[in-house]
């Protein structure tokens, strides 16, 4: 499972199936990220009613955070230099197959300003310069990385005041530590 240190990097990208905790990462990330400077949540809605919406949301989102918008990439990433801030794209599988949107970030992720640090979130590794990133330093980790170890889950157990039994090892093995599911068992 992710460890709250690996949160302090260049970068997150997270590549899991649904209910894997990833949102809850991005969460913590952010949190750890706020306290070192800016945060910049681009919009992850499911609905847009057009591409439209989709950079208006984030225009404002980063009227909100006091940084230059430009609906052109280039232009975009241009105009951020010099400054440090933390790009979120959580919920990617949502709004990443719209072609132009697509674009907009392969083109700001392609050369992003030294001051981007990126934390992304999808259920399938996006058509995105992410190895790029990797090589920067960033973290990448996928479903194995993100599901619950024994260990995890008898730390849970225990916070529980839970003793972990044969029927519980049984579960986390049949469940191969997906995280939502092992949340549910503890709630049982």
């Amino acid at each position: 499972m992710l460890q709250p240190q690996q949160l302090q990097c260049p970068g997150l990208i997270l590549i899991a199936p649904g209910l894997y905790g990833k949102s809850h990462w991005l969460q913590q990330a952010q949190n750890w990220q706020r306290e070192q400077g800016l945060v910049v949540l681009a919009p992850h809605q499911r609905d847009f009613d057009a591409v439209e919406s989709y950079f208006a949301n984030l225009e404002a989102l980063c009227q909100q955070a006091a940084l230059p918008f430009a609906r052109n990439p280039q232009q975009w990433r241009e105009s951020l230099v010099g400054f440090s801030f933390v790009l979120v794209l959580d919920h990617w599988d949502n709004y990443g197959s719209q072609p132009e949107i697509q674009s907009f970030w392969q083109i700001v992720l392609s050369d992003p300003p030294a001051g981007l640090v990126l934390f992304l979130a999808a259920r399938q590794m996006p058509d995105l310069p992410i190895l790029d990133w990797v090589s920067r330093g960033a973290g990448i980790y996928d479903a194995s990385q993100l599901a619950w170890t024994q260990a995890d889950f008898e730390a849970a157990l225990q916070s529980h005041q839970l003793d972990c039994h044969e029927q519980d090892t049984q579960f986390l093995d049949a469940a191969k530590g997906w995280p939502m599911a092992c949340l549910l068992y503890l709630r049982q």
